[in-house]
């Protein structure tokens, strides 16, 4: 969440206070009623003010009278288990959008939104094949044959640019 700050939202230092606010803004998601979603810099400014809101400055956090401070952004103290900035960050976010590699996000986001939960139940349950994954998600069998297809094509097609962006170099 802190990336997320830091990244997308370009809120430095982002500190926990801020990644809980937004968490708890995007749990909410109440300041999606004031902003058009359709506008990025609108939402960027949105999600801001949503984090900053209810901060204080440093100094001013105290526990039982005495201040406290924030451990240094170098130090990673992740859970195993996912936490509320996690599950905020995914509910806000489209499954296609959350893929590091650029080619994953790219074929998957050609598919369509009950081509994506198809894809989606086939990637996240390991036991599923093709034409089970689209009976988990209450789709017709074929459809997992269309996406797996679908799929395929995409991964060609970004084999294809991908040698000629190479033997355009050479």
């Amino acid at each position: 969440m802190r990336e997320f700050l830091h990244d997308r939202l370009r809120l430095r230092p982002a500190t926990e206070d801020h990644a809980q606010a937004l968490a708890f803004a995007l749990l909410l998601r109440e300041w999606e009623n004031h902003v058009d979603l359709q506008d990025a810099d609108a939402v960027r400014l949105a999600l801001r003010a949503c984090a900053r809101e209810g901060n204080l400055l440093d100094s001013d956090h105290q526990v039982m009278g005495r201040s406290v401070g924030y451990l240094p952004v170098g130090i990673d103290l992740r859970s195993p288990e996912p936490g509320p900035e996690e599950m905020a960050v995914s509910a806000a976010t489209p499954w296609a959008d959350r893929f590091e590699n650029q080619h994953v996000r790219y074929a998957t986001k050609r598919l369509k939104s009950n081509e994506q939960r198809v894809a989606r139940a086939w990637a996240e349950n390991s036991e599923l094949n093709w034409r089970q994954a689209p009976l988990a998600v209450d789709m017709d069998v074929e459809m997992g044959n269309r996406v797996r297809r679908k799929l395929l094509r995409a991964g060609d097609e970004i084999v294809r640019r991908t040698e000629a962006q190479i033997l355009g170099e050479s």
